[in-house]
């Protein structure tokens, strides 16, 4: 006679079995079906519309040489924007570039939003043609009509460098309850724009990012409070925004011109689109930033280990700052981690990580914060030190609301917003130590010109971290 514990053992695994195969089934279903779908609906012609007609102004003329060249594609894309990214990206790998390759000058008068230099156009046709040139009055948010449907975008944005606390600045700043809590990194202004981070060759349109503040419209539609919804707000919380800039020769006119750096970056195309949004932009000690982030994705790592790598990147940054400039240098690592990508081979890999230098120059900020204060006004830029953060929360976070033009909060809130636990802190340091007194030198002389550079720019000291 069968037991009535071995029943109800058969059973559990039966229904784990069913539940198992019921999953399979659904993910099956999702990657064969339903994949294809939200593809075509993402590239749907209301959402990015791509002019059929090669003759027009507006158009890229197609090399088919550059076009036969096999390239990957992910997704359902439209045939006329897979022929323009195709020469898009291999008009920049070509190392020959000639001028049959270079598109004809853009007539200006046939674009709709005015005083926008032919360059900058380039570097972000897409969303300065489906951008609205106005928003409704009377919201604190970017918002407009589409059919009947409120669309918002957010007001500020939260950048910065991985490893200096903008996960736990955005965790304080979002406990406002003015602001609408979305996902905290689309990385769509750097990334997903460009068709970069979910699978080259597959950038993501207006549409899709304006969907991430889906939230944020609904919210101010069914405010029953006319003034509260006026109020309401929302961030972009992605640290790439500020520095990631990896794309920029992709754009045909510096792959034609053979640019050493970029006339115009991220922060330009936000600003011309969105001028009145705030940004908030979090720095941290460049020596101990890199080591946080070595220890994030090389936790079973050591100091030594840590010191051998600094060595390395370090020699290599310094013999191309002996014939160049920092910037220069740094735009040309960004060239490079792009070439490997299009190429499809694996970024060079290093002990720092997958590109060891990337993780070094992210600590050049008087480069970013130069190119960022050169397309907004100082006033509409709020710098932190996450280290005063830290030991000075309860003083910074009304501070920064009052920057964003949010109401203040009472005094307890706060304090028990800045008594919440740290958040995305990396684990696993004091358990390796600290890194070498030697790494901690090397470290310190080569960002010394940063550090002075970017005291000197925001004329603030305490930027120098000499304590």
């Amino acid at each position: 006679m069968v037991s009535i514990s071995c029943l109800k053992k058969n059973f559990k695994i039966g229904l784990v079995l069913g539940i198992t195969s019921i999953v399979v089934s659904l993910l099956y279903f999702r990657k064969v079906y339903v994949s294809p779908v939200m593809n075509r609906r993402i590239w749907r012609k209301n959402d990015l519309e791509i002019d059929k007609d090669p003759t027009s102004s507006n158009s890229y003329q197609i090399d088919s040489d550059l076009v036969s060249r096999p390239v990957v594609f992910r997704g359902t894309m439209p045939n006329e924007l897979q022929n323009r990214t195709r020469l898009l990206h291999r008009t920049y790998l070509n190392s020959t570039t000639s001028q049959e390759h270079c598109p004809e000058r853009i007539e200006m008068d046939d674009i709709v939003r005015d005083n926008i230099p032919e360059e900058l156009y380039r570097v972000a046709s897409e969303v300065f043609d489906h951008m609205p040139t106005k928003f409704l009055d009377g919201f604190r948010s970017p918002c407009w009509k589409v059919k009947s449907k409120l669309t918002c975008l957010p007001s500020f944005m939260l950048t910065g460098v991985g490893k200096c606390g903008t996960t736990d600045v955005w965790d304080k700043i979002v406990a406002h309850p003015d602001i609408v809590v979305t996902g905290k990194e689309p990385r769509w202004w750097s990334r997903f724009r460009v068709g970069r981070d979910r699978g080259l060759y597959n950038p993501f349109p207006l549409s899709w990012y304006a969907n991430q503040y889906n939230k944020l419209g609904k919210a101010i539609s069914e405010a029953r409070d006319s003034n509260k919804a006026k109020k309401l707000i929302a961030g972009d919380g992605s640290p790439s925004n500020y520095w990631d800039n990896v794309v920029w020769k992709t754009t045909l006119t510096a792959a034609c011109q053979n640019l050493t750096t970029p006339r115009y970056v991220v922060a330009d195309v936000i600003r011309t689109v969105l001028p009145k949004i705030k940004i908030l932009a979090v720095f941290r000690n460049p020596t101990s930033r890199l080591y946080s982030d070595y220890n994030f994705d090389n936790r079973s790592c050591t100091p030594e280990f840590f010191h051998d790598s600094v060595t390395e990147s370090t020699r290599t940054f310094d013999s191309c700052l002996a014939t160049s400039t920092r910037k220069e240098c740094v735009f040309k690592f960004f060239s490079e981690i792009y070439e490997a990508d299009m190429a499809r081979k694996p970024r060079p890999k290093g002990k720092l990580g997958m590109n060891p230098i990337m993780r070094l120059f992210k600590g050049s900020y008087s480069v970013f914060v130069t190119d960022w204060l050169r397309a907004f006004p100082r006033d509409q830029v709020f710098f932190i030190k996450m280290e005063d953060w830290h030991s000075e929360c309860k003083t910074m976070l009304p501070n920064i609301y009052q920057f964003l033009d949010l109401e203040p909060i009472p005094k307890q809130k706060t304090d028990e917003i800045c008594n919440k636990k740290q958040k995305n802190k990396t684990p696993g340091t004091k358990a390796k130590g600290s890194m070498l007194p030697e790494t901690k030198q090397l470290l310190d002389k080569f960002y010394e010109p940063i550090r002075k550079d970017l005291a000197q720019i925001l004329n603030d000291d305490r930027f120098l971290w000499n304590n």
